[in-house]
């Protein structure tokens, strides 16, 4: 039987410590190696790079490896043209492809991935007539006082905790969802079956 109550409170520890250990500006890690926080530099990158682990893309396998290391080498160094010479990540995916760790090494990345967008606000459908990052920018500069240069170098996981507080503050009623809310839904799905 599955035990909902210490799952709901697993899930809210997990939210306060990812929510928390951002504001620290501590290094974080993908299969142990050593990245920065993702920040809207990082994504515009990744963009540009048509990283499909930023926009859901499918992957030939044997690109796998390719893709991963685009990814690493982008959270790793800020820029696209990182080092090709940088050793821990050639020997991060040899071992991974020697040991078929390649799916452990991917489900580094979505974690990594969804941590940092655990707080994002959603977006709306449709034609976008600016960068996708501009929003997050724009905001960081007008209330913090930010450059666009710190703007775009600021964690997305504080930039997005800081936007929520705005915009409770600025909009009492607003109506906030934690990831944590899905285990409250399944579990009432649960209890009506």
């Amino acid at each position: 039987m599955t035990d909902w109550g210490k799952l709901y409170r697993e899930a809210v520890e997990r939210e306060g410590d990812i929510r928390d250990l951002a504001f620290l500006g501590q290094p974080e890690a993908i299969s142990g190696l050593e990245v920065r926080p993702l920040t809207s530099r990082h994504v515009l990158w990744l963009q540009l790079a048509r990283s499909p682990f930023l926009t859901n893309g499918q992957v030939e396998f044997e690109l796998v490896p390719a893709t991963i290391e685009q990814f690493l080498r982008i959270v790793i160094t800020d820029s696209i043209h990182a080092p090709a010479d940088d050793k821990r990540i050639d020997k991060l995916l040899a071992d991974k492809v020697r040991s078929n760790g390649l799916v452990e090494l991917v489900m580094g990345i979505k974690e990594y991935l969804d941590e940092a967008f655990i707080d994002a606000p959603t977006g709306k459908p449709g034609r976008l007539y600016y960068s996708r990052v501009a929003p997050i920018a724009s905001f960081l500069c007008e209330t913090t006082g930010q450059n666009i240069e710190q703007a775009l170098s600021t964690p997305l996981k504080v930039a997005f905790q800081l936007m929520k507080v705005h915009r409770q503050k600025n909009i009492p009623k607003c109506i906030l969802f934690n990831p944590s809310d899905n285990i409250t839904s399944r579990w009432l799905a649960s209890e009506t079956n």
